[in-house]
């Protein structure tokens, strides 16, 4: 009796393979697509803190004595309306913020003014900008709410650097404080919106 030939399989191997090989592509790009919201806050949140850390640490014992510790901050990431932009952008922000009484005492008083000054500095060398319509440097701003100025608009730094924009802001607080007190607050945000990159984020 003759054998019956055994049928071969409808597909080879090699078709089962290539199948696998699509699923898994188009399965990860689906994953990659859902997940890319996730990836740029994660991305833009590690900028902004670590350029927040770096600032702080650059700006040194100026800007602890003025009121701001190099504490780690978790990054907020929001998506909001911002002027210029048709539609809302997307801001990972990591910021400190301190009130601080300055006291009376002319030593006191005198110890901030100092600071300042330094501060001046080191903004300047760091490649920070500076500007404020009641007075052209922090040293003068200082001098001016130590001496008891009744009202002193804010003064403000900014600075740009690759994906990160980060600023400096002094206030204060409400008018007239006694003792002469302020509050100081410094963020970094990434990604940089071309159209706000020279102000400063309240």
């Amino acid at each position: 009796m003759a054998s019956t030939p055994k049928s071969k399989p409808k597909y080879s191997w090699k078709f089962w393979l290539l199948l696998i090989l699509i699923i898994v592509v188009i399965g990860g790009c689906i994953g990659l697509y859902v997940s890319r919201g996730w990836i740029k806050r994660a991305y833009y949140s590690y900028e902004a803190r670590t350029s927040l850390g770096s600032q702080t640490e650059k700006l040194g014992s100026a800007l602890s004595t003025l009121g701001l510790k190099n504490a780690n901050t978790p990054p907020k990431c929001i998506e909001e309306p911002v002027y210029g932009y048709a539609t809302p952008q997307l801001q990972c922000i990591a910021e400190r913020q301190n009130y601080l009484v300055i006291g009376t005492t002319a030593v006191s008083k005198a110890n901030f003014t100092t600071k300042a000054r330094e501060l001046d500095s080191l903004l300047k060398s760091n490649g920070w900008i500076t500007t404020s319509n009641s007075a052209t440097t922090l040293g003068e701003w200082f001098g001016d709410v130590t001496a008891g100025k009744d009202y002193s608009t804010d003064i403000d730094s900014v600075r740009n650097n690759g994906n990160t924009h980060c600023s400096l802001v002094f206030n204060v607080a409400y008018s007239n404080p006694k003792p002469p007190a302020f509050e100081i607050r410094m963020s970094c945000s990434s990604p940089v919106l071309e159209k706000i990159k020279n102000d400063a984020i309240f």
